[in-house]
């Protein structure tokens, strides 16, 4: 499924098109009414040529933010924020597949606008992998799926973490890190 500027697209199908979303963005507080003008998520100038990826969510099947990153956005979240978006993405995401005149439907899987792109991957479990990134950027399903393999190596199989709540492993972090700077070479190298 793709957000776009014109319409929201989802497999063939249309939902709702970007000024709606961008006023209930706005009635959550995401975002003001300057920000339709704006960037929602905008990068520094010195970042720009390497940051490709502004920010990582990881949510419960049940809609719970249980890991967030933040990747050098110039407007970093609070953690309430970070929760309530995480939230609203799960709700877009779960009404996206009830809307769907195509049967099988999975939710949205793209979502783009003027400054960011917002690319999701769910597991067969139900937990949401998100990253918010730079408009353009290449293989971030790919990415997304090499973060799953991390998660299901160094959280799923860590005796010490309980499912469905918040990631606090060190090893997850740091081999995290290493994909992430592994893309933001590849990203020089374009």
């Amino acid at each position: 499924m793709v957000f776009d500027k014109k319409a929201v697209t989802m497999k063939r199908c249309s939902l709702f098109n970007s000024e709606k979303l961008m006023h209930f963005l706005t009635g959550f507080g995401f975002c003001s009414a300057a920000d339709k003008k704006k960037s929602f998520i905008s990068t520094p100038p010195f970042l720009m040529a390497q940051a490709a990826i502004y920010s990582l969510f990881i949510i419960n099947k049940s809609g719970g933010l249980i890991y967030y990153k933040d990747y050098g956005s110039a407007g970093r979240m609070d953690t309430n924020d970070s929760l309530r978006l995480a939230s609203l993405w799960h709700s877009m995401h779960a009404i996206s597949q009830q809307l769907s005149p195509i049967p099988g439907c999975t939710g949205i899987d793209l979502l783009q606008a003027h400054n960011f792109d917002l690319h999701c991957f769910q597991s067969l479990t139900g937990t949401k992998f998100f990253v918010v990134c730079e408009t353009g950027a290449q293989n971030m399903e790919t990415l997304l799926k090499a973060i799953y393999e991390l998660y299901t190596d160094f959280v799923l199989k860590n005796p010490f973490y309980e499912m469905e709540m918040p990631i606090r492993c060190e090893l997850f972090d740091l081999n995290l890190a290493q994909v992430i700077q592994k893309d933001r070479l590849a990203l020089l190298g374009r």
